[in-house]
C-alpha cells in the first residue's frame, strides 16, 4: 500500500486505518461497505425503540458536551449495557475546540514524561488505525518530522528522542544532514541540520472524525441531545445516588418574546447561536461525565466550589491553502520544540488535499471570551498571518501563502497554572461526577484512550456486575462513510474531469435528474446524494454547517460562495422547512482580518 504524499482522501483512492488504498475491489469492500451490514443501516430500527432512559427515566450516565473527549466517551460506553445520553449545547456535534485544530494525530514523544498527557497520548495514537477500519472517517498516517537547525537545536531533539522513548514511543528514528532529512522531506529549507521522524503519526479531519464517533455512538443506542445547555448540577441527595441534570433546551431563530426567553450562546470564536429558550427540564442520571471543554472547569466548580481546575482559554489561529500547495509537503512539520513555548507552528498536509500552517499559541483572559471581546482587530489579524507565512516558510520555503483560501481560529481548553496537566478523575465533593477537563493538546489524539479510561473509572466506581460490565450484544462497530470517492484522469486518462470511482460520468451543470450524479459544489465535487444522505443518519442536521462538516459541500476555494444557497435549499426541501430558516454560515466567525491579507504575504 503507497502512502504517496500526492495522495488526497476519496480522489482516486481512500485511506483506510492509515494507509492508501486504491485496488477498486478494496474500496467497494473494506471503504464502501458493499455486502456489509452497519451501524448506519440499522439507526433508523434502534431509534423506534425510545429514549435509552427507558421508563425509569434515569440514564447510567449523562455525557456534557460533543466535542472529541464526549464522543469517545459516548462510543465506548455504546459497547455496553449502560443507558447514555449526551447533552451538548451548540446545533451540532463537534463545535467547540475540535473541529477547529490541526488534525494531527500526535506520537506522543512531546508530552512530558510522567504526566497524565503521555500516559494517553501515545496509546491513542495507535488505536486510530484500527478506528478508522470501523468508522471510515479517513485516517492518513503519514509521520511527521521535528525539525532541528544547528547544535542546540540538534540536543533538544535528542531529549525528545529520549522522552520519547519513557512515553513508549519506540519507533522514533533522528536523522542527520540535510541531504538525510531531504530523502523524507524533499523541500525543507536549506538550514535544515536534523529531523526526528515519528512514522506514527497522521492527520484526520478532526470534525468528521468527531462526528463518525457521535453517529456509530447514536447507531448503537446512545441518545443525543442537541442545542441542549446544562444550567445546574444537583448531586445525589439520597440513597438512590441519582445527580440531576438542569437543562434549558433552545430553538435558533430570534422568536424570544422578551429577553428571560431569549437564548445566546457561543462554543467558539466569532460564532454566536441566538434563538429562544424551547424548555427547561430535569434530566436524572447515576453519573455525569463532564467533556465541556471550555466550560468544564465552570461545570466542575458547580458540585465542587472549591474545584481547582481552571482553563485558560488559548486561541490557535490557521491559515488553509489551496490543494496546489500540498506538492511541497510529505508529512507533519514541527519547528524544534521550545522548552517554554512549546511545539510552535507546525506544517501539515490535510486529510482533503490542503496545506494547513498554524497554529498560533494567545492567551486570552477567561472574561474577554465570555463577553465575545476575543476577535482580534484588523491589524492584530495582519500580524497574525504574517508570522504564520513566515514561520512555514522557515520550514518550507516553497510554501505559498499567496494561496491561502480559509483563515480561522480555534480555543484550546488550556489547563490554567505552570506544567499544569489534564484532569481525568471523579470530583472529590461529588463522587457521581468525572471530569474530563482540561484536554488541551494532543487531546484529539489521546481521546479514545481516554474513553477507555472513563469506562474503567466507572466499572471500578460502579462495582462489578454493572451495566459497564455487560456488554452491548447488538453492538455494531462500523459505520458508512458519507463522501463517495471520485477519480480524475489519474486513474481514468479518457475522462473529461471528475468522475465517479468506478468512471461513471458526473453533471456540473447542475442539470442532471439523477442526484447521485448531479454535483452540487463544484469546488470539491459534492453530489446532491451527498448532501441528502448527510440530512439523513443518526445525528440531526439542519445547517449547511452542518452539511459542510459531513460531505465537505462549501470547503473548497470559494468557501462555499457558489453552493450553500443550493445547499439550503436542498436542506429546506428535505427536512420541509423554509429555506429562510435554514442554519446559514457565520461569517466572519473566528476568520482573520482577511484572506487578502494572507494573500499579500511576501514570499521569503
Amino acid at each position: 500500500m503507497d502512502n504517496s504524499h500526492n495522495n488526497v482522501h476519496a480522489r482516486n483512492g481512500v485511506y483506510i486505518g492509515g494507509d492508501w488504498v486504491d485496488d477498486i475491489e478494496a474500496i467497494d469492500t473494506h471503504y464502501l461497505c458493499k455486502g456489509q451490514v452497519t451501524s448506519t443501516d440499522v439507526h433508523r430500527r434502534r431509534a423506534q425503540a425510545g429514549a435509552p432512559a427507558g421508563e425509569s427515566g434515569v440514564y447510567d450516565v449523562a455525557i456534557i458536551g460533543a466535542g472529541a473527549q464526549g464522543a469517545a466517551v459516548a462510543r465506548e460506553l455504546a459497547k455496553t449495557a449502560a443507558r447514555v445520553v449526551v447533552l451538548e449545547a451548540g446545533d451540532d456535534v463537534t463545535q467547540g475546540a475540535t473541529k477547529a485544530n490541526s488534525g494531527v494525530i500526535h506520537s506522543g514523544c512531546a508530552a512530558r514524561s510522567g504526566s497524565v498527557r503521555a500516559k494517553f497520548a501515545h496509546a491513542g495514537c495507535m488505536m486510530f488505525p484500527q478506528l478508522d477500519r470501523e468508522l471510515r472517517f479517513g485516517f492518513n498516517r503519514c509521520g511527521s518530522l521535528f525539525l532541528a537547525s544547528g547544535a542546540e537545536e540538534e540536543e533538544l531533539l535528542e531529549d525528545l528522542k529520549r522522552r520519547g522513548l519513557r512515553n513508549g514511543v519506540t519507533d522514533l528514528t533522528l536523522v542527520r544532514g540535510l541531504d538525510a532529512v531531504r530523502v523524507l522531506e524533499p523541500e525543507v529549507a536549506p538550514h535544515i541540520t536534523a529531523a526526528l521522524a515519528a512514522p506514527d503519526a497522521g492527520v484526520v479531519a478532526p470534525y468528521e472524525y468527531c462526528i463518525a464517533l457521535c453517529e456509530n455512538a447514536a447507531d448503537n443506542g446512545v441518545e443525543f441531545r442537541l442545542r441542549a445547555e446544562v444550567e445546574k448540577l444537583v448531586p445525589p441527595g439520597n440513597a438512590e445516588g441519582i445527580t440531576e441534570v438542569h437543562v434549558v433546551s433552545w430553538a435558533p431563530g430570534t422568536s424570544a418574546t422578551d429577553d428571560d426567553n431569549a437564548y445566546t450562546f457561543s462554543g467558539s470564536r466569532g460564532t454566536v447561536y441566538r434563538g429562544a429558550v424551547r424548555a427547561r427540564e430535569v434530566v436524572k442520571s447515576r453519573y455525569v461525565v463532564n467533556c465541556a471543554g471550555l466550560y468544564a472547569a465552570d461545570i466542575a466548580s458547580r458540585v465542587d466550589p472549591q474545584c481547582a481546575l481552571k482553563i485558560a482559554p488559548r486561541h490557535g489561529d490557521y491559515l488553509l491553502l489551496h490543494k496546489n500547495q500540498h506538492k511541497h509537503v510529505r508529512r507533519v512539520l514541527f519547528p524544534c520544540p521550545h522548552p517554554v513555548r512549546g511545539k510552535g507552528v507546525l506544517v501539515n498536509p490535510t486529510l482533503w488535499g490542503n496545506l494547513l500552517i498554524g497554529p498560533t499559541a494567545r492567551d486570552v483572559p477567561a472574561q474577554t471570551h465570555a463577553q465575545g471581546r476575543d476577535v482580534p482587530t484588523y491589524e492584530e489579524s495582519v500580524a497574525i498571518v504574517k508570522k504564520l507565512a513566515a514561520a512555514a516558510q522557515r520550514l518550507v520555503p516553497a510554501v505559498d501563502p499567496s494561496t491561502t483560501i480559509h483563515t480561522f481560529a480555534g480555543i484550546r481548553a488550556k489547563p490554567a497554572g505552570k506544567e499544569a496537566d489534564w484532569c481525568i478523575g471523579f470530583s472529590k465533593q461529588a463522587p457521581s461526577v468525572l471530569n474530563v477537563a482540561g484536554i488541551d493538546s494532543p487531546g484529539l489524539t489521546a481521546s479514545p484512550a481516554i474513553a477507555a479510561e472513563v469506562l474503567r473509572l466507572l466499572r471500578k466506581s460502579a462495582g462489578s456486575g454493572s451495566c459497564f460490565d455487560v456488554p452491548h450484544a447488538g453492538f455494531v462497530p462500523t459505520r458508512r462513510p458519507v463522501v463517495m470517492p471520485k477519480a480524475d484522469r489519474k486513474r481514468y486518462p479518457a475522462a473529461k474531469g471528475l468522475v465517479g470511482i468506478h468512471g461513471e460520468p458526473l453533471d456540473f451543470s447542475r442539470t442532471s435528474p439523477d442526484p447521485s450524479r448531479r454535483i452540487v459544489c463544484l469546488c470539491e465535487g459534492v453530489t446532491e446524494a451527498e448532501v441528502v444522505a448527510t440530512l439523513h443518519r443518526s445525528i440531526p442536521v439542519d445547517s449547511t454547517q452542518g452539511v459542510r462538516r459531513r460531505c465537505r459541500a462549501g470547503m473548497g476555494p470559494c468557501q462555499g460562495r457558489r453552493c450553500e444557497g443550493e445547499v439550503a435549499k436542498i436542506i429546506a426541501r428535505e427536512l420541509r422547512v423554509p429555506v429562510a430558516e435554514v442554519g446559514r454560515r457565520q461569517f466572519p466567525a473566528s476568520s482573520l482580518a482577511s484572506v487578502k491579507t494572507a494573500r499579500a504575504a511576501p514570499k521569503l
